[in-house]
């Protein structure tokens, strides 16, 4: 490996079910991870081009952000938003210092000006979300 190559660290999965995208996230991440993770998600949303949107965010394990990944992720947020991305629930599971992770999430998503609520589970974060959705689309007709 050269010095200008990196490992990724952390791994996603990201599919879409209607005008929802469902990201499965296993960290610790780091700057390289979110740049494989912008462009897997800019495809898919490609598909939904025109038209509101929401990520329901499954977090796993240990979710945390260097600092560059932090500011990675806020900049991602922001130009997905100019691309009809309008709300952001996460589920987190098997996370240890939740709170932490929390107040890390909920810092990243208010600098990026995202709507977010954190769910307890994924049937409550798409109820959640397609609400927004539902908003959404009514501000923008009028």
């Amino acid at each position: 490996m050269t010095d200008n190559q990196s490992v990724i660290h952390g791994r996603f999965d990201v599919t879409i079910k209607g005008q929802i995208l469902i990201s499965h996230t296993w960290g610790p991440f780091n700057v390289e991870c979110i740049h494989a993770y912008r462009k897997e998600v800019d495809l898919k949303v490609a598909s939904m081009a025109g038209q509101h949107w929401a990520m329901l965010a499954v977090a796993i394990g240990a979710p945390l952000h260097t600092p560059d990944s932090m500011a990675e992720m806020v900049s991602t947020i922001s130009h997905q938003r100019t691309l009809g991305r309008c709300a952001t629930s996460i589920v987190l599971m098997d996370v240890e210092s939740e709170n932490i992770v929390k107040s890390m999430l909920s810092t990243m998503y208010l600098q990026a000006a995202e709507p977010h609520i954190f769910s307890s589970d994924e049937a409550s974060a798409t109820a959640w979300l397609k609400e927004q959705i539902s908003i959404a689309e009514s501000s923008s007709a009028k």
